[in-house]
């Protein structure tokens, strides 16, 4: 990973307790509609969503944010294998099922998803927060054009 792809990395992982890191979906879209539990959202913001944007349970979040912070910021190597096998263990100590961790574990690894807590559902800064998802999603779409 380049100085570049760290520093965006680590800075979307900072606004993670606002908003979501960057990280599409359709292989996965029935199975993840079936698989995964309902999201709480009592403020009908699921429904502004677009293709390839997720709202995961808080929990299930955190173990993907705290896996790719310490991935970016040099915590301890782990090869991708061996983060998505602590993800996996995690989720299951968790009570989450091989089907929802399959779904999650798809959804994370796909890339340019938007992922965001289920948190930020009921989060008044809700539009702010997907507009500025979408914004880091063009500038890393630009920004692999460009050094392409």
């Amino acid at each position: 990973m380049n100085l570049l792809q760290r520093i965006a990395a680590y800075g979307t992982l900072l606004a993670a307790t606002a908003c979501a890191p960057v990280i599409s979906q359709k292989p996965l879209e029935a199975e993840v509609e079936q698989s995964l539990p309902r999201i709480h959202d009592l403020l009908g913001n699921v429904k502004k969503l677009r293709e390839g944007e997720y709202v995961v349970p808080n929990d299930v979040f955190r173990v993907y944010a705290l896996g790719a912070l310490m991935a970016t910021t040099g915590h301890g190597y782990r090869s991708n294998h061996q983060r998505q096998a602590d993800n996996i263990q995690t989720l299951t100590k968790k009570g989450y099922s091989s089907e929802e961790i399959a779904a999650y574990e798809g959804i994370v690894a796909t890339p340019n998803n938007i992922i965001l807590p289920e948190r930020m559902l009921v989060n008044s800064l809700f539009d702010v927060c997907i507009r500025h998802e979408r914004y880091h999603q063009k500038i890393n779409y630009l920004l692999r054009k460009w050094l392409s």
